[in-house]
């Protein structure tokens, strides 16, 4: 079983120290998401918020806002094998 971070905060840290990319968005109700990169991740974050609302990419410890450009671009780039 995968311990999923409750808290912004503990995506930060586990990104900075467990050198994985975390992703955290909202859904449709309003609730935060938050989970390690995956494109199913990515997808969701695209569908929850659709093309005007922004979510966060967790890179080493440091937040990157992304949208809907960015999230597209980076599940082409997953079908080729390039992943963050």
């Amino acid at each position: 079983m995968q311990h999923r971070p409750a808290t912004y905060q503990d995506a930060v840290t586990k990104s900075r120290y467990g050198r994985k990319t975390w992703i955290v968005y909202r859904d449709k109700l309003g609730k935060q998401i938050i989970g390690r990169w995956s494109t199913d991740h990515v997808r969701s974050a695209l569908l929850a918020g659709g093309t005007k609302v922004r979510f966060t990419l967790i890179m080493h410890g440091i937040p990157h806002l992304m949208n809907w450009r960015m999230g597209l671009i980076m599940l082409r780039n997953a079908r080729v094998g390039v992943t963050p």
